[in-house]
């Protein structure tokens, strides 16, 4: 049997050394993903080595810091962009936060606050869409809210591992769920012509837009967000740029052939509507 504890440690120094052969390593880390949970002490070095985030961070130069006190200036300023997207940023940090096991403080917003600020001053053509506070605000908890490395991941996520239109215009996110809902109509052509019939697709599509958005990180139980965010950066290095939405295709795939017995009995799209708005998380 393969475990984190030994082969995971030996997966990720391999991968630090670029002592790897991506075949085997594939091979090895499908294996550990799928089959148990990452353990808390590795996986930030897991997420950082295998997404290359690590390599950026230290080719930056602590380049994060310099971002959000170029933000702030532009803001002390007074530039009309930038005091724009000081107001957007501040209308989407409350409640970012979900959980119900972590104590978050004002020290945790600020975090959340400064690598938006820094990401956009990056990031100009994109700057800030909605749903990029809920996945800075994940890597910010599932990293015990180190904002550094949770930047360098965030930003290995936006400009390795997804397509670069993913959140520009809308066009990545549209053409996502456009995929996805074929995806459906050809494994389960029932499902959607049920959902036709009691005029439910727009309700799925628009429950398919908050999750390619958020990346799974809406009404969603963690353990299967940890699942989408440990492919996205373990395969980071060994797929194609985009080819790592295999995964979230998969997932999403699966909880709706989970939720498909009781999608059948629905007579009307209230009722569909109400199994995906469960106050209780969706859960494997």
């Amino acid at each position: 049997s393969i475990h984190w504890e030994k082969e995971g440690k030996e997966l990720i120094q391999k991968i630090n050394t670029k002592n790897f052969n991506k075949e085997e390593l594939k091979k090895v880390l499908s294996i550990l993903i799928l089959t148990e949970d990452i353990p808390n002490n590795i996986i930030l070095d897991f997420w950082l080595s295998c997404s290359g985030a690590k390599t950026k961070r230290i080719e930056d130069q602590s380049e994060y810091r310099k971002l959000v006190k170029a933000f702030n200036y532009l803001i002390a300023q007074k530039h009309p962009f930038y005091l724009y997207l000081e107001k957007k940023i501040a209308s989407h940090l409350d409640g970012t936060f979900n959980s119900k096991n972590i104590q978050i403080t004002q020290k945790n917003t600020d975090q959340l606050r400064d690598i938006l600020y820094a990401f956009t001053i990056r990031n100009t053509t994109i700057n800030f869409c909605q749903g990029l506070n809920a996945i800075v605000g994940y890597l910010l908890q599932m990293t015990n809210f180190r904002d550094e490395e949770s930047f360098y991941l965030f930003l290995t996520l936006m400009e390795n591992i997804l397509p670069y239109d993913y959140y520009l215009f809308g066009i990545g996110v549209e053409a996502e769920c456009n995929i996805i809902k074929a995806l459906l109509e050809k494994y389960e052509p029932k499902l959607i012509e049920h959902l036709k019939k009691i005029d439910g697709i727009s309700v799925f599509m628009s429950f398919i837009i908050q999750y390619v958005i958020c990346l799974l990180n809406y009404k969603m139980n963690q353990k299967i967000t940890s699942i989408l965010f440990n492919c996205f950066f373990g395969f980071a290095l060994l797929e194609k740029k985009g080819e790592v939405f295999f995964y979230l295709h998969k997932i999403i795939l699966g909880i709706f052939r989970l939720l498909k017995d009781d999608i059948l009995k629905c007579k009307t799209s209230i009722q569909f509507n109400n199994i995906l708005s469960l106050e209780k998380d969706i859960t494997m």
